[in-house]
């Protein structure tokens, strides 16, 4: 397991089916910290609609 604040992975490219697929390997992911693309929001409650998406001060 990475340390808080770490790197975990770098996916191949950035379509919501590689993104989903990729968060439904994972185990327990409780929050996702992203971007601001309808893609990503959209791939992460697909993956697991109770996983908490927030955005840090960049990308706002």
């Amino acid at each position: 397991m990475p340390s808080a604040g770490g790197r975990i992975d770098v996916l191949t490219d950035d379509k919501a089916a590689t993104i989903t697929a990729w968060l439904c390997k994972q185990c327990r992911v409780e929050v996702v910290c992203r971007d601001g693309p309808g893609a990503f929001a959209q791939a992460t409650t697909d993956a697991d609609p109770t996983i908490v998406q927030v955005t840090d001060r960049w990308h706002l």
